[in-house]
């Protein structure tokens, strides 16, 4: 990368509009598209002051290079400038990661996952901890979601109005100390005592236990089990990283 240059000709590009922009970044040229790409890094860079009122556009053609059959240089390029000077959501990305190289797969999710913060003191119980899901993943829904820890990992999925089906995110839980003690072993007793009643015939002696070692304050706690569902992408069809601050 330290190579490639750009000159006046593609400053001139940039500041042409969105259509010039486009026809070299969508065009067959490699080496001009990374020259373009190097140049992009002076007008997007806050530093500069450029405030080019078409960025946006800009941004959906950047990604747009990284999906297509481009040079790894491009989309190195690429990738520099969106992890530096924008933020999701990414929809170009999103909906295409399928047809991201596995090199870049990595550094791609880290891109685009978006952020959301779970404030703890926003709820006291598990009820309330659901309605603030409701609140944080799902929009203009014209149904109400399942208030259960099943229903809790089908919304991280994405997909309910927010973000997207298996959009990467990552989830901010701040005052964390406080949702421990609210979510401890006597919101999981609560918990297992509602539960019990509707449990399958094959469930009942394992649930029983479970909420007997809950009242002997045994074993794990409710935050640990949401911690548990939110963190465990591997077998919970969402991809979804946790960072909690007290």
């Amino acid at each position: 990368m330290s190579s490639i240059t750009y000159s006046k000709r593609h400053e001139d590009i940039v500041q042409s509009g969105i259509e010039a922009i486009s026809k070299v970044l969508l065009g067959h040229d490699m080496s001009e598209k990374e020259s373009l790409l190097f140049c992009l890094d002076k007008f997007l860079d806050p530093f500069f002051g450029y405030n080019l009122f078409y960025k946006d556009d800009i941004i959906l053609l950047v990604q747009q290079v990284i999906v297509d059959n481009n040079s790894k240089g491009c989309k190195e390029e690429a990738i520099h400038l969106l992890a530096a000077y924008t933020c999701p959501p990414f929809k170009v990305l999103s909906e295409n990661l399928d047809k991201i190289e596995p090199e870049f797969l990595s550094d791609i999710k880290n891109i685009i996952r978006r952020e959301f913060i779970l404030d703890g003191k926003k709820f006291d119980d598990l009820e309330c901890f659901y309605c603030e899901i409701d609140n944080l993943f799902t929009k203009n829904l014209n149904w109400k979601t399942g208030h259960n820890l099943a229903a809790f990992n089908d919304l991280l999925r994405g997909g309910f109005g927010v973000h997207e089906y298996s959009e990467p995110i990552k989830i901010i839980w701040i005052n964390f100390q406080k949702s421990k003690k609210d979510l401890g072993y006597n919101a999981l007793v609560k918990y297992y005592e509602q539960i019990l009643p509707q449990c399958h015939p094959t469930g009942v002696e394992q649930t029983k236990k479970r909420l007997k070692d809950a009242k002997c304050r045994k074993g794990e706690t409710l935050s640990d089990i949401i911690i548990e569902i939110i963190q465990d992408s591997d077998n919970t069809g969402h991809d979804c990283v946790l960072e909690t601050i007290d």
